[in-house]
C-alpha cells in the first residue's frame, strides 16, 4: 500500500490472485475509487471492481473493516474487498508506503503455521492445529472461523488489520490442499453465495481460469531464511 495526500493504492498478490485499488479522497471521504484483476481464479472476477463504487462517500476511517459496514461484502470480490479496506485505512492514518507479508505452512499432521511481518506493527505468529489457534498464549483457544468479534474488540487501528490480515490468511491458504482447476465453474463447487463469483446470477458463467494458481512455497522460505 502506499498513500498520498489525496489517493492510496493497494495490491494483494497471493496464491490465487492479483488485485489491485486505487482511491482518492478529499481528506475526509472516499471521492473515487477503482480496481484492477490481474490473476484471478473466476473469469467473472474481472467484473467484480465495478461493485467497489459503492466505497464511494465513505469516510476515512483507520480500520480496514470499516468497509464491511458501508456496503455488503458478499456483492464484493471478497479479496479486492479487502485490500481496499486496508488501503482506505491505511490513507486514513497516515502517508507513505506499508506493507504486510504473511506465510503459512502447509499442514504436517493437521498442524501448520501462520506469520505476520509488516513495518506498520508488531509481528504475529500462531500454531493451529486445523482451524483451532494453539499459540501463542494470547490467542490460544480461538477459532479461525469465530475469532472475527474477539479480534475487533481487543485489538484497535492497526493491530486488529493484522490480526485479521492474518486470520483470512490461513483460512485462503487451505485452498492449496484443493484442485480447483477440477471444476468448470464456480457453481459447480457448489459454495455458499460468499463473493461476487459465487452469487446465483454469477457462478454459472464464472469459468474457472485453469492454470491461475501459483506456488509461492520457495520464494516465502527464502524470504524467511528458512
Amino acid at each position: 500500500m502506499k498513500a498520498r495526500a489525496r489517493s492510496a493504492v493497494g495490491i494483494v498478490v497471493d496464491d490465487f490472485h492479483v488485485f489491485s485499488v486505487l482511491l482518492r479522497h478529499d481528506g475526509r471521504r472516499v471521492t473515487a475509487i477503482a480496481g484492477k484483476a490481474w490473476r484471478y481464479p473466476w473469469r467473472t472476477c474481472v467484473e467484480a471492481p465495478r461493485m467497489l463504487a459503492r466505497l464511494v462517500g465513505m469516510e476515512l476511517e483507520g480500520r480496514s473493516r470499516a468497509v464491511y459496514d458501508a456496503t455488503d461484502y458478499a456483492a464484493q470480490c471478497t479479496h479486492q474487498f479487502d485490500i481496499a479496506g486496508l488501503t482506505l485505512a491505511h490513507a486514513a492514518r497516515t502517508t507513505g508506503p506499508g506493507w504486510f507479508d504473511c506465510v503459512v505452512s502447509d499442514p504436517v499432521d493437521g498442524v501448520c503455521r501462520a506469520s505476520l511481518r509488516s513495518n506498520l506493527t508488531a509481528p504475529l505468529d500462531w500454531r493451529l492445529d486445523g482451524e483451532r489457534i494453539e499459540a501463542p498464549d494470547e490467542f490460544a483457544g480461538q477459532t479461525l472461523a469465530g475469532m472475527g468479534g474477539w479480534a475487533r474488540e481487543r485489538f484497535a487501528g492497526v493491530e486488529a488489520d493484522a490480526v485479521l490480515l492474518l486470520r483470512q490468511s490461513a483460512r485462503t491458504a487451505a485452498g492449496r490442499r484443493m484442485n480447483i482447476d477440477r471444476f468448470p465453474d464456480a457453481a459447480a463447487m457448489g459454495m455458499a453465495p460468499v463473493c461476487y463469483s459465487f452469487q446465483p446470477d454469477n457462478a454459472p458463467r464464472a469459468a474457472r481460469m485453469r492454470g491461475s494458481t501459483r506456488d509461492f512455497s520457495g520464494l516465502a522460505a527464502k524470504a524467511r531464511g528458512r
